[in-house]
């Protein structure tokens, strides 16, 4: 399975700009968590937060957060929401989103390590985000930095 995304690290926290939320009153920024998680424990992982807000914010500020994060960890790619993700709407559009996203990875065996798959994942990600614009998803990769319009 070399060069496959090897697991996905599925954080489902509430979250702010830059952060996710342990617990009430208790947050933890993505700089923190990335030292956290020694260097290399997140080869070839998809780092996917679920909380609300956690890559939003001024975009030069979220860009060097997720570069940041990606170099410590050495994750594949980073993705989650920059604004409100819908989580108390009664349909949940965020996790609608989720399983279609993680569906996508893996059917199509899309590997973020070689270039020539973001062609695809980049459809997956354009199509995700049209259908559930409210939610702001994007999604970066350690290669490109991001994919996204």
């Amino acid at each position: 399975m070399q060069g496959r995304i090897r697991s996905l690290l599925h954080l489902a926290t509430h979250g702010d700009e830059g952060e996710i939320c342990l617990s009430e009153g208790e947050h933890l920024g993505l700089d923190t968590l990335a030292s956290l998680l020694e260097e290399g424990q997140c080869t070839d992982y998809l780092v996917h937060f679920s909380g609300c807000s956690v890559l939003g914010g001024d975009e030069e500020a979220v860009e060097q957060r997720v570069k940041t994060f990606l170099g410590k960890t050495r994750a594949m790619g980073v993705s989650g929401y920059a604004t409100e993700a819908g989580w108390t709407d009664t349909w949940a559009p965020a996790g609608a989103l989720e399983l279609m996203l993680f569906s996508s990875i893996k059917s199509n065996e899309i590997d973020l390590r070689n270039g020539k798959h973001f062609k695809k994942l980049s459809k997956v990600v354009e199509s995700l985000q049209d259908k559930f614009a409210d939610c702001q998803f994007d999604l970066y990769t350690r290669l490109d930095a991001r994919i996204r319009e």
